[in-house]
């Protein structure tokens, strides 16, 4: 039997500042609990990802340059 591959899903909104410059303001949110959290960051965004897959089976998708 083939092993399923590791899948969570996360949404994640992003948005500008209120004088319409780019900036990291934005959620995300596990969709398998509901929970959100703020970020500012793409670190922050990374982190959230990777605290969320801890403990699973195959973390060989998340490295500090980046999802692959």
């Amino acid at each position: 039997m083939a092993t399923r591959p590791l899948r969570k899903i996360f949404i994640v909104r992003l948005w500008h500042d209120q004088e319409g410059q780019w900036a990291w303001q934005g959620e995300v949110q596990f969709a398998e609990t509901g929970e959100t959290q703020r970020i500012h960051s793409a670190g922050e965004l990374l982190d959230y990802i990777q605290e969320r897959m801890a403990g699973t089976s195959d973390l060989s998708t998340l490295s500090s340059e980046g999802l692959r």
